[in-house]
């Protein structure tokens, strides 16, 4: 009987905990309208597939849902980029073991093709574009990430250094070097 009273006046440890769970829920959802198309952008920095972009997002947030508890609120963004990181790197493992059973490949970027352009033009942009994913592929993960923040995503020096707890001027140095390797890789490998 005390239990009911203590429900009905509203005081019980469930209501709170109710309450404690919408306000997480809330707190969430926030998180997620802010922070999705940042996390995106990650995921593609990363060297997530274009193709998967969102769905990794998605289980960037999956894992962010189950860690808000223990978030101290600084530096969201941070916070966000480290847990896209071990996605990232957890589907690329995933996709690399695969890859030993699976004969077959799809082309990563043939959905990123218009396919009302004439066929000359398709072809030529396919081929850019493998040539810009492999030219990717080989920069190491230090100089790929704030490389592609920065040319592809715009995100400024600072910013760039904030996500990943470096210096600006490390960052600098890192998108020196992978401009570097970029163009050298692409002039290697390009069309001759």
């Amino acid at each position: 009987m005390a239990i009911l009273s203590n429900v009905l006046d509203g005081d019980s440890d469930a209501t709170s905990s109710r309450q404690g769970a919408r306000s997480a829920e809330a707190t969430f959802d926030a998180l997620y309208e802010r922070r999705f198309a940042d996390t995106c952008r990650f995921v593609r920095a990363l060297g997530g597939r274009a193709a998967d972009v969102e769905d990794l997002a998605q289980e960037t947030f999956l894992v962010a849902r189950r860690k808000l508890s223990g978030f101290d609120g600084k530096n969201e963004a941070g916070w966000l980029f480290a847990i896209a990181r071990h996605v990232v790197r957890s589907e690329r493992r995933k996709r690399w073991l695969l890859s030993f059973f699976s004969p077959q490949k799809a082309a990563p970027l043939d959905d990123l093709v218009s396919r009302d352009a004439d066929p000359e033009a398709r072809l030529a942009r396919a081929e850019d574009l493998r040539l810009a994913e492999r030219a990717l592929e080989r920069l190491t993960e230090k100089r790929r990430v704030p490389f592609v923040l920065f040319e592809l995503e715009g995100y400024s020096g600072e910013e760039i250094a904030s996500l990943l707890d470096i210096p600006v001027a490390t960052v600098w140095t890192r998108l020196h070097h992978a401009r570097r390797d970029f163009a050298a890789f692409v002039a290697e490998e390009g069309p001759r």
